[in-house]
């Protein structure tokens, strides 16, 4: 037959002991929920600024192609300044002149800046507008990372779409 067990009070050093042991695995599980929930928040942002990008690109085609109607024979761009009210057309692609259709970031800002009249001393910086630009306090309106570059590639997915300008000397 088997001794019986009895029970057998803790001494204070050892329940010291278990309620550290208690509290650091407390602490430990809670610090690891909240890595998890960062990196499902930073996983929810990235996904969810990828379909605004998508998304804001498709609804400007849509609004911008209605106030056009009948010509669209033409290329256009929707220019907007930073503190301007409401985005002006400007046609950017004529395919009478261009029949093939293709459109260079080059040729877009040598275009744009005909149509403001800018000196060749006045920098001109693009980029796809989005609604939140308008309120970032910064020195600098038009964001470095996503200004439209002055190169030879096309930009034929920029037609139909809004675009924020910010001109300088």
């Amino acid at each position: 037959m088997a001794p019986k067990l009895r029970n057998k009070a803790f001494r204070p050093d050892e329940v010291r002991h278990a309620e550290w042991r208690e509290s650091y695995e407390q602490r430990e599980a809670a610090n690891e929920a909240r890595e998890v929930a960062k990196v499902a928040l930073m996983l929810w942002y990235e996904t969810s600024y990828a379909n605004v990008e998508r998304d804001i690109s498709k609804m400007q085609i849509d609004s911008n192609s209605m106030e056009i109607d009948g010509d669209s024979r033409n290329g256009y761009v929707w220019l907007t300044a930073l503190f301007d009210g409401a985005p002006k057309p400007i046609p950017v692609l004529d395919y009478e002149q261009n029949p093939t259709g293709r459109l260079t970031y080059r040729q877009l800002h040598q275009q744009v800046r005909q149509a403001l009249c800018l000196e060749p001393k006045v920098f001109l910086r693009m980029c796809p507008f989005r609604p939140w630009y308008r309120h970032v306090k910064t020195s600098f309106p038009v964001p470095e990372h996503c200004a439209l570059p002055v190169r030879d590639a096309q930009c034929t997915h920029l037609l139909g779409t809004t675009l924020l300008y910010y001109a300088y000397v």
